[in-house]
């Protein structure tokens, strides 16, 4: 939900319709809500952890993923590095997450943990006019 800062969870039944399960914040209760508005959520590929870019609050939040229930559990809040994050993607390994900072012109690198799904700063990767958008692609 980009205009609300949320995300729902939705379990896919048998006759192709949806229940949903939960319904998260995407931002500690002290935020602004008012002034946020999410952009991407990606999924790591073993489908451990969700994370979803919040411009405005400039930071990524992180969830683990219940395998049983499918709900999420909230892990942090990591400042995105840069200004209005437009995009995160994942790495195919599910080692790096980057983050496309629109307003700061510039692309940011997190080392995931792959435990806990804990992001670590890297800082600055590439410095670039307004991005909005990346893709990683499989050079195999």
């Amino acid at each position: 939900s980009e205009l609300t800062s949320k995300v729902m969870v939705y379990r896919r039944l048998q006759n192709d319709s949806a229940e949903l399960l939960q319904t998260i914040d995407t931002l500690p209760d002290n935020a602004e809500k008012a002034d946020n508005l999410c952009s991407a959520i990606r999924i790591t590929s073993d489908g451990r952890f969700l994370y979803v870019a919040n411009r405005g609050h400039d930071s990524i939040t992180a969830y683990g993923i219940d395998k049983e229930s499918c709900e999420l559990q909230l892990i942090n809040y990591t400042p995105a590095g840069g200004e209005f994050p437009r995009d995160i993607e994942i790495d195919p390994d599910d080692t790096w997450l980057f983050a496309a900072n629109q307003k700061s012109d510039e692309i940011t690198a997190f080392k995931i943990q792959k435990e806990t799904g804990v992001l670590r700063p890297m800082g600055t990767i590439a410095k670039i006019s307004r991005p909005v958008c990346i893709h990683i692609l499989n050079r195999q």
